[in-house]
């Protein structure tokens, strides 16, 4: 089967998604065309490098996103992708930036969300240069560096290139995302309550490992 070609790249799909896992690619403090911090930057580049060693076309859009590409047309088609990733957390029994195998299983903070959806999909488009298949219009990996705080990454990314014709995202562990349930952000507030404290978690759109409040006593 052709999808089986991907196989044959497999210790380097490994090593890839390793180099990538280590880089903490959290969003950080802001810096001169690092939108979203050195660590975000890094993590974006080094996948367009690899694309580019692999044979790829490759394009950094001011560190925000970027993508690589094959075949050509007047459209194209695309997979929608991030290497950034939430804060690790607590309770690890691994290292988080350490991608570790058990139980036949990989461990490391952004696996499935989504550094190893972007580093297949990287080898999907290799695959098919290897073997000469083309469309009739170009394939894309875009890869965005600030997916995880507003998704501003596309919106510069899109601001900067045409939309494509059709695109899916192999987000988190289902094969293919086409909507998300949404997050809801609140404020609330209570006059009979005071010196009420909720805190817990590290970012808005991740699952809290642990939270506490803390009631005053009258």
């Amino acid at each position: 089967m052709f999808g089986e070609r991907i196989l044959k790249d497999w210790d380097h799909i490994e090593q890839d998604l390793a180099t990538l896992v280590a880089i903490p690619s959290v969003k950080g403090e802001e810096q001169l065309g690092k939108p979203f911090g050195e660590e975000s930057a890094r993590a974006l580049e080094f996948v367009l490098q690899r694309a580019r060693e692999l044979g790829l076309s490759a394009e950094n859009t001011g560190n925000y996103a970027g993508h690589a590409s094959w075949g050509s047309g007047a459209e194209y088609d695309a997979v929608l992708t991030h290497v950034d990733v939430v804060p690790a957390g607590s309770g690890w029994k691994t290292d988080p930036f350490t991608l570790t195998a058990q139980d036949g299983l990989w461990y490391g903070r952004g696996i499935t969300d989504d550094k190893g959806s972007a580093i297949v999909a990287l080898y999907c488009l290799k695959a098919l240069k290897d073997a000469g298949v083309t469309g009739k219009r170009e394939m894309r990996v875009i890869f965005g560096a600030g997916e995880e705080h507003g998704m501003e990454d596309l919106e510069r990314y899109f601001a900067a290139h045409p939309l494509p014709r059709a695109a899916f995202t192999p987000d988190s562990d289902y094969a293919v995302c086409n909507r998300e349930k949404g997050i809801l952000q609140v404020e609330f507030s209570s006059p009979k309550i005071a010196r009420l404290a909720i805190s817990g978690g590290d970012a808005v759109n991740a699952v809290v490992g642990k939270a506490s409040a803390s009631l005053p006593n009258n």
